[in-house]
């Protein structure tokens, strides 16, 4: 099972996400199959398969420790992507993912502006 470690890197990430969910959310995703959880010993990745109308996406939900870890999650994710169907990658995080992902074959594609009511 997961480590508190790797409990403690989903939470930040989920506060530097704006807090749309909390810990217990993400794991109940995962315990239904909504989610998928990735996990070496230095980092946990949250995924999420999302079917659009017209095309099946491999969504980086929650990323969480070691840089190196997380990345060889996502191309190991995307193995599994591809074998469900998948034909994007879509990651939504910080605009330092952007030089991060880049190399990885990764563009910006939109912005998401928000504001607190």
């Amino acid at each position: 099972m997961i480590t508190d470690k790797r409990l403690a890197d989903l939470q930040s990430a989920l506060t530097k996400s704006g807090s749309t969910h909390d810990i217990d959310d993400v794991l109940t995703n995962v315990m239904s199959g909504h989610a998928q959880l990735w996990e070496t010993d230095t980092a946990t990745v949250v995924t999420q398969i999302v079917q659009h109308p017209n095309y099946r996406s491999f969504n980086v939900w929650l990323a969480g420790g070691d840089l190196t870890g997380v990345l060889s999650l996502l191309e190991e994710g995307e193995e599994y992507a591809k074998a469900n169907g998948c034909s994007t990658m879509e990651v939504t995080g910080r605009r330092g993912w952007k030089r991060i992902l880049a190399p990885h074959g990764f563009h910006e594609e939109a912005v998401v502006l928000h504001k607190e009511l």
